[in-house]
């Protein structure tokens, strides 16, 4: 909800006024469009379901302090799960209530209010908490910040956005309210200026730069970044596999100096250095940071004024060098959640360190990270340490494709792609974060059958990629905007291909019953057993991409003895 914008405010002062904070927002009877909740508003109806699922049965341990006495405690929620600008805060807590004036001016006027000075049991819940806000946002005690809109997601995810106005000295008012107001109102149109992501729009923006990609291929991009913010584009050289992380990555950000990072990887590449810089072992408190921009992306996309805008770091060429030597830090901070340790910034406790530099430096949620791969004897195969962490997306160009593209070769302009749907940023970053998944029967059946065909050659999927699978299924399904969707069979073709087969590699002796057994699966169960694994068969398939995958590896495994998902 967009709250009273005049009330949640910190480190400002009001001259020659009496203004002051009420640190509630009314339900429904405020005239003020800055400052009243609608109830037929998106978010309302989550944040009142959240208020519900975290409320507190005793509600005699909450203490409003002056306000207790004008105000009838209706409903009083605590939440333990705190984010601010989508950065989650541990270790914090903090109130919510619904109330009911009593006072003479406003009898009965119904009020969600979250005052700092709340307390349970005489604890500092919510003012502890906005301290340390405060410190996450980087605001120094100078300087001035305010909050914006609060709402409640996956019920008990109790979320703030914030703007720092001011970093550099205090902000004063020399009015009432109404001044503060309209200044603020006016910063939160143009820097929160934002909307949805449109997967509709993306498609059109790329399509306008005269390359050619099909819809569902854009489509499985965004939805595989929106699931896992690591994405593996394998298949031909010269396919066009770059170039659409380049322009989707240009389309969405607002800076793309400081925003992407795009690396050729080096077939020398043998540790971390070539991404994370390395310590002066000769000269101290000096970091060596790489000349390629890595660190300096990792660096820029943990401010906290960045954490809702979108950073890629692209990865060209990955498989030059061994992934697991150079890329084993990253590897365990996706999962770990840690933050990498680069270094100790001073030896000497007498010397003083100016370096930018951290001690450590976290992949924060809105990083995502995109690699090219190609497949001939100069590469290295992916080990399934580095397949099970990413989506991988194989690009093929069919005779359909070939021929328009022979037939009308056109110029290809990407340059008024840039910033494009730089609006959409921020939506992108938070669909990506939202943990909320589907797991519908139907889909677990399939997923369970494949299971047991894949551990029969020791390839099986661990839970990790299950609840990836879900996330890619439920980002598909909720935020596909084209008038020709994909499939609820589509979609899971599509988790099928980038999830579970990747992993597939060995001889034929080993791979041929699996692979046979895998056909099968691909079809609806009345027909499987007549379905012998053939080109002309693969459009009857209920899951057509997979299909054409395993006939693939299939008819290589004949021909070479051998065979893997990664084709030359």
């Amino acid at each position: 909800m967009t709250i009273d914008i005049t009330s949640f405010f910190f480190n400002s002062s009001i001259e020659g006024g009496t203004a002051t904070s009420a640190w509630a927002t009314s339900v429904g009877q405020s005239k003020s469009k800055h400052c009243r909740i609608e109830y037929e508003k998106p978010g309302v109806l989550e944040l009142l379901t959240g208020m519900l699922y975290k409320s507190i049965a005793n509600k005699d341990i909450v203490d409003l302090s002056a306000g207790s006495q004008t105000r009838e405690i209706l409903l009083c929620s605590l939440f333990d799960k705190i984010f601010i600008n989508d950065q989650q805060i541990e270790g914090t807590s903090f109130i919510l209530v619904l109330v009911r004036e009593k006072s003479k001016s406003h009898d009965g006027r119904l009020l969600v209010s979250y005052p700092p000075y709340a307390k349970i049991n005489g604890e500092d819940v919510n003012q502890k908490t906005i301290d340390a806000m405060r410190n996450k946002l980087g605001c120094e005690a100078e300087g001035c910040w305010f909050v914006h809109d609060i709402s409640i997601r996956n019920q008990d995810e109790l979320h703030f956005s914030a703007h720092i106005v001011n970093k550099d000295e205090p902000v004063t008012y020399k009015c009432k309210s109404k001044e503060r107001s309209e200044e603020w109102a006016s910063l939160i149109s143009a820097k929160n200026k934002s909307i949805p992501f449109s997967i509709n729009s993306i498609i059109e923006y790329i399509n306008e730069t005269g390359l050619l990609y099909s819809p569902s291929l854009i489509k499985r991009f965004a939805f595989s970044l929106m699931a896992k913010r690591f994405l593996i584009l394998s298949g031909l050289a010269g396919s066009g596999k770059t170039q659409l992380a380049l322009a989707f990555a240009k389309a969405l950000v607002e800076d793309k100096e400081k925003q992407m990072c795009v690396v050729s990887v080096g077939a020398d590449w043998t540790n971390r250095e070539p991404l994370l810089g390395y310590p002066n072992a000769l000269k101290s408190g000096e970091y060596v940071k790489p000349e390629n921009g890595v660190l300096d992306l990792l660096i820029e996309a943990n401010k906290p004024h960045n954490a809702s805008k979108p950073f890629f770091l692209i990865l060209d060429e990955m498989n030059m060098s061994y992934v697991e030597r150079y890329f084993a830090d990253f590897l365990s901070a996706m999962e770990s959640h840690e933050a990498i340790a680069l270094w100790k910034e001073c030896n000497n406790e007498n010397e003083s360190c100016e370096c930018e530099v951290p001690e450590r430096i976290g992949l924060p949620d809105n990083l995502f990270i995109i690699g090219t791969i190609n497949v001939d004897e100069t590469t290295y195969m992916f080990s399934p340490k580095v397949l099970d962490r990413a989506n991988v997306i194989e690009f093929k160009i069919s005779i359909d494709e070939m021929d328009k593209f022979l037939d009308g070769i056109g110029k290809i302009d990407c340059s008024f792609i840039s910033s494009k749907a730089a609006e959409m940023g921020a939506d992108f970053v938070r669909l990506a974060n939202c943990k909320e998944f589907e797991n519908e029967q139907a889909t677990t059946d399939t997923l369970k059958a494949f299971f047991t065909e894949l551990k029969s050659v020791n390839a099986e999927f661990g839970y990790r990629s299950a609840t990836e699978i879900f996330r890619f299924i439920s980002q598909a399904h909720k935020n596909d905007d084209t008038t020709e969707k994909m499939s609820k069979e589509e979609v899971l073709d599509a988790a099928i291909l980038q999830k579970l087969l990747p992993k597939l590699h060995g001889s034929r002796k080993k791979l041929e019953p699996a692979l046979k057994g895998l056909w099968k699966l691909c079809f609806d169960p009345s027909i499987k057993d007549t379905m012998q694994i053939a080109r002309e068969n693969v459009e009857k398939a209920i899951y057509k991409e997979s299909a054409d995958k395993i006939l693939r590896m299939y008819e290589s495994a004949y021909a070479n003895g051998f065979t893997s998902f990664a084709e030359a």
